[in-house]
C-alpha cells in the first residue's frame, strides 16, 4: 500500500489545525478499508492503493479556460484542484460563502461544535481524509427566510499539466437558514494533457426547520480517473431534501450517503443513475437514519451496465425507537446488457421502533424479450428497441434533473 499524501507532517497548519488533528485521530481508529469491510467488498481498493498519489498544487486560471463548463442562468462557486476560488466564482449576496478557515472567525462556536459532533462520528475514512488534507474548503451560510433566484452550480476543476497520479479533495460546509431553499448542481470537468487522478470530495450540510434543498449532482469524471464522494445531510423539523446523482463513465466511482432526519416531519428523497459501460465501476453507500419521530424517505437507485462494467449497492434504512410513525421506502434496479457485466445488491433495514412502514428491494435483470419482440413486430429495428428500453429505464430519475442541457448530455439519450 503506498499512499504518501497520508503523513501527519503534512496536515495544514491553520485555524482548523486542532480539527484536522481530532480528524487524524479518528482516522487511526477507523484506517484504511480493505475488501472484507462489507461496505468496500466490490471497490477495487488494491489498484488504488499501489498508485502513489500526491497532493496538487493550485493553478493559475482565467474563466476563459472553463468558460463552456458554465451553466447558464446559474450562480457559479469554482474549485480548482480542490481548493476554493472565490476570484473564479460569482454568487448572489443572499448567499453568503466564505472560506472554511476564514469561517472559523465568523461562525466558530457552530463550527466547532458541528465538526467535533460528526467527525467523531463518521466512519467513512476517505470523508476523514478529506477534512484532514483540504486546502480550501468552503463554508455556505444561507440566512433564514431567502430563497436565491438562480440555483447554484459548483464547479469543481482539476488541472493536470504535470504527470504522475494527484489527488483533490474539494470540501463544502453548509447551513440552509430557517424557512430558506436552496438548489445546487454540482458538476466535475478536466483541463489539461494529465488526467490520472483521484476526487475525494465532501459535501456537509445541516438544513434548519422549514428549509428546502435539492442537490444534482453530475459525476462525469474521464475515464483514467477515480471518484470516493460523500455527502452528509443533517435535517431538522420538516426540513426536506432532494437529492439526484448521475453518473457514467469514471474508472472506479464510490459514493458513500449518510442522512440524518434528526428532528419531526423531516422528508428526504435520495435519487441516483449510473450508466456504466467498459470496464468501468460504480458502488453506493446509503446511510438514511430516521432519529425523529414522524419522518419519511425513499430512495431510488438504478444502474444500466454493458460491457464488463461492475457496480455494487449497500443500502440500510436505520429507525432509531424514538422514531414512530416513520415511512422508509429503498428500491436498487439493475439492468444488465452484457452478460459479462455484474451488479451486486444489498438493501437492508435495522428497525428499532414499532410503528413502522418501512420496505426495501433490488433486482437485477436484462432487457425484456417480450418487449424487444413486440416493438420488432411493430417495424422498430432491434438496435432502436434496446435504446427504448434503456431510456424507459432512466426516465423515471432524469426527470428530477431540471436543467435540459445535463438531461441531453447523458450518454444513453
Amino acid at each position: 500500500m503506498s499512499v504518501p499524501f497520508i503523513q501527519e507532517g503534512l496536515i495544514p497548519s491553520d485555524l482548523l489545525h486542532s480539527l484536522r488533528i481530532k480528524a487524524w485521530d479518528r482516522f487511526q481508529e477507523v484506517g484504511l478499508p480493505s475488501r472484507k469491510n462489507e461496505s468496500f467488498k466490490y471497490v477495487p481498493l488494491a489498484k488504488i492503493y499501489a498508485h502513489e498519489f500526491s497532493l496538487i498544487d493550485n493553478y493559475s486560471l482565467d474563466k476563459k479556460s472553463f468558460s463552456s463548463f458554465l451553466l447558464e442562468g446559474h450562480d457559479h462557486l469554482v474549485f480548482v484542484n480542490g481548493a476554493l476560488r472565490l476570484d473564479l466564482s460569482s454568487f448572489s449576496p443572499d448567499l453568503e460563502i466564505v472560506s472554511l478557515d476564514q469561517a472559523m472567525n465568523s461562525f466558530a462556536m457552530f463550527l466547532q461544535n458541528r465538526l467535533t459532533k460528526s467527525l467523531k462520528e463518521d466512519t467513512d475514512p476517505f470523508s476523514l481524509l478529506n477534512f484532514i488534507f483540504h486546502k480550501q474548503g468552503a463554508f455556505l451560510f444561507l440566512p433564514s427566510g431567502v430563497s436565491p433566484e438562480k440555483p447554484l452550480q459548483i464547479v469543481n476543476l482539476t488541472v493536470g499539466l504535470e504527470p504522475g497520479p494527484f489527488v483533490s479533495m474539494p470540501r463544502i460546509q453548509g447551513v440552509i437558514g430557517k424557512g430558506s431553499s436552496l438548489n445546487i448542481t454540482i458538476t466535475s470537468h478536466h483541463i489539461g494533457e494529465y488526467a490520472h487522478h483521484w476526487s475525494i470530495p465532501v459535501v456537509d450540510i445541516v438544513q434548519e426547520e422549514n428549509s428546502h434543498l435539492k442537490v444534482v449532482d453530475i459525476i462525469q469524471e474521464p475515464v483514467e480517473n477515480w471518484y470516493f464522494g460523500s455527502c452528509h445531510y443533517y435535517l431538522k423539523k420538516n426540513a426536506s431534501l432532494k437529492t439526484v446523482d448521475l453518473g457514467s463513465g469514471t474508472k472506479v466511482a464510490r459514493r458513500d450517503y449518510q442522512i440524518t432526519l434528526e428532528e419531526p416531519y423531516a422528508n428526504a428523497k435520495a435519487y441516483g443513475l449510473n450508466y456504466l459501460t467498459q470496464k468501468s465501476q460504480s458502488h453506493t453507500h446509503v446511510l438514511m437514519k430516521h432519529l425523529a419521530e414522524s419522518c419519511t424517505s425513499s430512495q431510488l437507485f438504478k444502474t444500466i451496465l454493458d460491457d464488463e462494467a461492475v457496480s455494487s449497492f449497500e443500502g440500510k434504512i436505520y429507525v432509531h425507537s424514538k422514531a414512530q410513525k416513520t415511512e422508509s421506502y429503498q428500491l436498487n434496479k439493475n439492468l444488465i446488457l452484457n452478460e459479462k457485466a455484474k451488479a451486486h445488491s444489498k438493501p437492508n433495514l435495522e428497525i428499532f421502533a414499532d410503528d413502522v412502514k418501512a420496505s426495501h428491494g433490488a433486482t437485477i435483470g436484462q432487457l425484456s424479450r417480450e418487449d424487444l419482440f413486440y416493438m420488432q413486430s411493430r417495424g422498430v429495428t432491434l438496435q432502436e428497441a434496446k435504446k427504448l428500453c434503456v431510456q424507459g429505464f432512466l426516465t423515471e430519475i432524469l426527470e428530477e434533473v431540471d436543467v435540459l442541457a445535463l438531461k441531453k448530455s447523458y450518454p444513453v439519450i
